[in-house]
């Protein structure tokens, strides 16, 4: 992200600052992009200095390499073949931007593929972001052709959807979309809303991750071409164009 990440983000700032009303100190951005080693990436960029995402792995050696996919640049964590172990990637957002998400409203959002087929969704595959009281988590999979799977993880229900007929080939974009005045939030799929009135399940840490965070047998692969958090919750405009920012930086890599 260095390379093209100061236009980026400085765009992503003027955007939030025309588009919300608020002045940007009030507002959070967290993300991974492209195929660079999250260690080495600024992870929150509306923060001065570089706070580096930090790694954590356990059981079977580390597999996190950057990858160009097809065209699409991805950080690769391919556990599926190595056996039990996990790797994953975190950052803890500040209390005020928490604070902030939490009265206005946040999105939490990924662009990733699943290479493989009949990989049930689990902790080996996952989005969490934990906002200090609850945890809201994306479980991801596949079913036996292929096709993926999201899971919204809250130790009970765990409400899930599949989207049939997409196969593994292709990368799909997941988005939860948290409602203050609900206290829930709904996810989207490739822009369509699939799953409402999630509500997390309680939790007493904050933080963004993402990855294989499952110590046992229940690994993935996947690649993550991006992992965002915006707190709070941009306009619709806005999230456009995020969404535009974010393609025209994939397409200069």
């Amino acid at each position: 992200m260095k390379k093209h990440g100061k236009h980026f983000v400085t765009a992503v700032l003027v955007i939030l600052a025309l588009n919300t009303g608020r002045a940007i100190a009030g507002s959070g951005i967290i993300s991974y992009q492209a195929n660079q080693n999250p260690t080495n990436q600024d992870a929150y960029v509306t923060q001065p200095g570089n706070q580096f995402w930090t790694r954590s792995t356990g059981g079977a050696g580390p597999v996190g390499t950057g990858i160009n996919d097809g065209g699409t640049p991805a950080w690769s964590v391919a556990r599926g073949s190595v056996g039990a172990g996990e790797e994953f990637w975190t950052v803890t957002p500040l209390a005020a931007d928490v604070a902030t998400g939490n009265v206005e409203g946040w999105k939490l959002s990924t662009r990733l593929r699943l290479p493989e087929s009949g990989r049930a969704a689990s902790f080996g595959s996952m989005v969490d972001y934990a906002d200090g009281s609850r945890a809201w988590t994306m479980h991801f999979g596949t079913d036996g052709d292929g096709d993926p799977i999201v899971t919204l993880f809250n130790n009970s229900t765990n409400p899930s959807f599949t989207l049939e007929g997409a196969g593994n080939t292709g990368y799909h974009d997941y988005l939860l979309a948290y409602n203050p005045l609900a206290l829930s939030a709904n996810l989207y799929v490739d822009g369509v809303l699939r799953i409402s009135g999630f509500v997390g399940q309680s939790v007493g840490f904050s933080r963004l991750l993402f990855g294989d965070a499952a110590l046992s047998t229940a690994d993935h692969d996947v690649n993550y071409n991006s992992v965002l958090l915006v707190l709070p919750e941009p306009s619709s405009l806005a999230l456009l164009s995020l969404a535009g920012l974010a393609l025209l930086a994939r397409r200069r890599r």
